[in-house]
């Protein structure tokens, strides 16, 4: 199925895939909607880790990213996490809304 990532922060947020191949981090702007494809892995579990970024922050700051425990997005609900900053350990609650759209597609909304 399909899956989109939204972010509706006042913030980036970075995610990254745990899977096999490795982990690429990407940058979620405020506003700014993504598809996110899976690496065909059987057996594995759909896995993101994601982080928040200070406003203005670029795609450089992911490798600075205090990253969240891993949380699966395969199944629908609200998942809560606790994030911090990076470089200050400022705590911030992030809720994580995993919607099934028609069509069997997901949307992940941050």
């Amino acid at each position: 199925h399909r899956t989109t990532l939204l972010n509706r922060l006042d913030r980036p947020v970075g995610y990254v895939h745990h899977g096999k191949g490795g982990h690429t981090a990407a940058l979620l702007r405020p506003g700014e909607r993504a598809p996110f494809h899976w690496q065909d892995e059987p057996g594995l579990a759909r896995l993101l880790s994601v982080c928040l970024l200070d406003a203005g922050a670029d795609a450089a700051s992911l490798a600075e990213c205090d990253w969240s425990n891993a949380l699966p997005i395969d199944s629908v609900g609200e998942l809560n996490l606790v994030c911090r900053l990076s470089n200050r350990r400022t705590v911030l609650f992030l809720s994580v809304d995993v919607q099934l759209l028609s069509g069997a597609s997901m949307l992940v909304v941050f």
